[in-house]
């Protein structure tokens, strides 16, 4: 029996990186595991309100409860200068990190309070307290995400719910891949840890704060970053 024996945690953008290290270390605690993609044999778009409902739905029609939400899914590509940017590039990045995550917790909620219990984990970033010219748009959604994360634990929290966010610095990631090795080198110089980030390092993060371990942590925004933004 893990530590997660009997729990439903739904885990969005779980297909690869840091989303799929994240269901490894709740299937190996014991929890159902079950998995938001656009990419999964049952896909679910977090930037897309219906399909959330739907995929909402289908989860507490199967399993009765959702006990753990992993809002992970998120994008960050294209020109995101103050001129150059694109309506497409804007509404994807913040369709994703940021609306993403207010679809997710407007249809999973609900059922938690219900119940009275629940963990809700959300994803940001450095970028959102230390933005970079280069990634303005997702530096914007992800300060989203910090402010509702503080909002929905004051809201939430005496219905039995926390609400945190973890922040990863550089992370070894497929989105990061395509970066400029110049880029990598710059950040991980920078870095106190001297590496990159794994992304089981981060899992066992969204592990800790949706565990009982973290009852009493709400509104936290945890940096999972080596020391980068000390």
């Amino acid at each position: 029996m893990g530590e997660f024996s009997g729990k439903v945690v739904v885990v969005s953008g779980g297909g690869q990186g840091i989303g799929l290290a994240t269901v490894a270390v709740f299937a190996e605690a014991g929890a159902t595991v079950v998995v938001w993609d656009r990419a999964g044999t049952s896909p679910v778009d977090v930037g897309d309100v219906e399909s959330v409902q739907r995929g909402a739905e289908a989860v507490l029609a199967r399993h009765g409860q959702v006990d753990v939400l992993i809002n992970n899914a998120g994008v960050n590509f294209g020109d995101q200068g103050a001129a150059a940017i694109s309506d497409a590039v804007w509404e994807a990045i913040l369709g994703a990190n940021l609306k993403g995550t207010v679809n997710t917790v407007r249809a999973l909620s609900p059922s938690m309070v219900r119940r009275r219990q629940g963990r809700i984990v959300n994803t940001s970033s450095v970028l959102a307290r230390f933005p970079v010219p280069a990634f303005a748009a997702y530096a914007a959604a992800k300060a989203g995400v910090e402010a509702l994360t503080r909002a929905w634990a004051q809201e939430l929290g005496p219905h039995g719910i926390t609400v945190n966010a973890v922040a990863p610095g550089y992370i070894d990631t497929p989105m990061n891949a395509g970066h400029p090795q110049e880029m990598i080198r710059a950040i991980v110089a920078r870095t106190p840890a001297g590496r990159r980030g794994r992304p089981e390092e981060v899992a066992q993060v969204h592990l800790f704060l949706a565990s009982e371990r973290a009852a009493f942590v709400n509104g936290a925004i945890v940096p999972v970053d080596g020391g980068l933004t000390l």
